[in-house]
């Protein structure tokens, strides 16, 4: 007998892996080796920037940049500040041309045209 009738019969005893476990091992093999993949990527990305960094930089470590202190009520307070001053202006709208609901209509108009076409006689 082969190997592989030897694995069923023992399935079939209940002795030894079952397919569903096989399965399970190899799917989470195969995540392994992605994750293993995956972070060999994130390594080498993160050497070519540090390469990069010290290329940039000349060998010395980057320096964070100083905020300025912008004066009160300057263009770069209002633009650039932390308090949210312009997304929270309110406009005022001019009130709608038509009903903005559908339930809503104007009153009932009245017709110019006269029922009848008849002409006078």
């Amino acid at each position: 007998m082969g190997k592989a009738s030897n694995q069923k019969k023992k399935r079939r005893q209940g002795i030894g892996a079952s397919r569903a476990d096989l399965e399970g091992q190899r799917s989470l093999g195969q995540l392994a080796q992605g994750a293993q993949k995956l972070n060999s990527m994130f390594e080498a990305r993160k050497e070519h920037l540090a390469a990069v960094s010290r290329s940039w930089w000349r060998g010395a470590e980057p320096e964070a940049a100083e905020v300025p202190n912008w004066t009160e009520g300057s263009a770069g307070d209002r633009f650039l500040s932390s308090s949210p001053r312009i997304a929270m202006a309110s406009v005022l709208l001019p009130e709608p041309l038509c009903p903005t609901k559908p339930s809503t209509s104007p009153r009932r108009i009245s017709n110019s045209t006269p029922r009848s076409t008849a002409f006078p006689a």
